[in-house]
């Protein structure tokens, strides 16, 4: 039987990022800013992990079960992602027992344990103290966030069709959609707080952190990582069809990218807009741009013979 997670003395990997775009949200971001004298500074000791928890003093802490060997069948890493790209895709060492700790409590003064990993998906789970940090962080310049997905085991990312290397495998990605922002302003968000890898699909905003170090709770070798070229190539096209337009797009691994259309006419004036996977234009309109994942604007006449 795995031991259970329990409370334990304090332990937190601290990571120092910079920001890596000026947001439209600058100054929220500054009122929301933490001073680590503002926060317990907590000390290592074992295989714990430490959360900031409700009052950031890092006293919200788990001892963790070593990886299981062989390991059970939902959490056999894919074997490929590591020499692929590198350390940062290592299977990790220890995990947290989700079967023994209590979902309701607060990791982040805005996250329960059960918001980020829920047992159903699989025993244990992996969230790394700097994600759940920057994902605070996130919440503090946008307000209420809702995640869709954080950790996923192996077999549970399989069963979804997730990305063969996905980083929620590795505890330091998150999906998620703003309860009042924009999708373009929690994408901004992620980016502000310096996320490595930021996607923008249909309904929510992929975040990852996947050239951090890995924390040393979960992970065995957490030296600095290298840059590998695991970003998927993103691509997108405009195409008419039948009178209706859509945008077919490569590289968006988990899901359908947000697709935003305009209608203009021989002026330039806007006639109508609209989100959707495909967009029928009105009578008057002399072209028609969409913008795909917020990573390409893509423009088009209107054939005369519409």
């Amino acid at each position: 039987m795995p031991n259970r997670a329990r409370r334990a003395p304090g332990y937190r990997h601290s990571n120092q990022r910079g920001i890596i775009r000026i947001s439209l949200l600058t100054m929220m971001t500054a009122m929301a800013a933490t001073t680590a004298d503002d926060c317990q500074q907590p000390t290592t000791q074992g295989d714990t992990v430490c959360y900031p928890g409700a009052d950031q003093r890092y006293n919200t802490c788990y001892t963790l079960d070593p990886m299981p060997a062989p390991p059970p069948s939902d959490y056999v890493y894919p074997s490929t992602c590591e020499p692929s790209y590198g350390s940062n895709y290592q299977t990790p060492a220890y995990l947290l027992d989700l079967s023994s700790a209590d979902p309701s409590e607060y990791l982040a003064p805005n996250f329960q344990l059960g918001e980020l990993a829920q047992e159903w998906k699989g025993q244990y789970a992996v969230l790394q103290v700097h994600a759940v940090e920057s994902l605070q962080r996130i919440r503090d310049i946008v307000g209420p966030l809702n995640v869709n997905s954080g950790y996923r085991s192996p077999g549970y990312n399989a069963s979804v069709d997730g990305a063969t290397c996905s980083r929620h495998m590795y505890g330091d990605a998150f999906d998620m959609y703003p309860s009042y922002a924009s999708l373009g302003e929690l994408a901004d968000a992620c980016r502000t707080v310096g996320a490595d890898f930021v996607q923008v699909y249909a309904t929510w905003v992929h975040c990852d952190w996947r050239y951090d170090r890995l924390d040393d709770a979960y992970y065995r070798m957490a030296g600095a990582p290298g840059i590998f070229d695991d970003i998927p190539v993103m691509d997108a096209r405009i195409v008419l069809e039948n009178g209706r337009w859509s945008a077919p797009a490569t590289g968006w691994d988990e899901g359908e990218p947000l697709r935003q259309w305009t209608a203009f006419d021989a002026r330039g004036n806007v006639l109508l807009e609209a989100t959707g996977t495909s967009f029928v234009a009105p009578t008057g309109t002399a072209e028609v741009s969409v913008v795909v994942g917020l990573e390409f604007t893509l423009r088009a006449p209107v054939p005369d013979t519409i």
